[in-house]
């Protein structure tokens, strides 16, 4: 488990100054943070220096294509961090996410808190999952 870019990625979804978007694995954004990713598109960009916020969708995906062959940012990403397949699957879809931070996610949607509140739930999440997959380890 690549323990270094797995704490890189916390730390840069802690920044709320980077986009930060679970939905999409990197692009643009309509707000003023330019470019958002998730978790994997996160690891990709940090790995290869690109900056959070102003990285280009199209080099991402060719990042993502030189590690494995495709523009697969799942399996680029676990590759990167290390990662089994289960842990790849828990770590980047939110619905495979522990049952106390899945569902604080799903209650922010569900209450339409899309704003502030529903960014600070799922960054929180987001970090909380991450050093659980590092407690575990490469167990």
């Amino acid at each position: 488990m690549n323990y270094e870019l797995l704490r890189q990625v916390r730390d840069a979804i802690t920044d709320e100054s980077n986009g930060f978007v679970m939905a999409r694995w990197f692009g643009p954004t309509a707000d003023t943070c330019g470019t958002a990713a998730c978790i994997a598109g996160h690891a990709i960009a940090i790995a290869n220096k690109m900056d959070l916020k102003n990285a280009d969708w199209a080099e991402t995906e060719d990042r993502a294509s030189e590690i494995v062959g495709g523009p697969w940012y799942e399996t680029a990403a676990a590759k990167l961090l290390g990662l089994s397949g289960s842990q790849s699957a828990r770590l980047f879809y939110t619905l495979g996410w522990d049952d106390d931070l899945c569902r604080a996610v799903m209650d922010a949607d569900r209450e339409r808190l899309r704003g502030e509140a529903y960014q600070t739930a799922i960054r929180k999440g987001a970090v909380e999952m991450i050093d659980r997959i590092m407690l575990e380890g490469d167990g």
